[in-house]
């Protein structure tokens, strides 16, 4: 069963970037790692449960926060 969960919000490392998600959806992707397929699925995200519990492939990011990127990442401005 899914259910909406406030979490803490998270500090971004170096290399990672937090995003603000101001809608998401679940899509066939999202149901599939839940339902760990296919089989071969479950070695990455969880043999019996999914390992990380929070899913959305889909979402809607007006904004983010950067600490230190390295590497090729173009933003657009906000």
């Amino acid at each position: 069963m899914l259910q909406l969960t406030e979490v803490a919000k998270p500090t971004p490392k170096d290399n990672e970037v937090l995003i603000k998600v101001h809608a998401a959806s679940i899509n066939a992707a999202d149901v599939n790692l839940l339902r760990g397929e296919p089989v071969p699925i479950r070695l990455m995200y969880g043999l019996r449960t999914p390992k990380h519990q929070i899913f959305g492939i889909d979402l809607v990011m007006p904004s983010l926060e950067m600490p230190r990127i390295v590497g090729l990442l173009r933003l657009p401005n906000m």
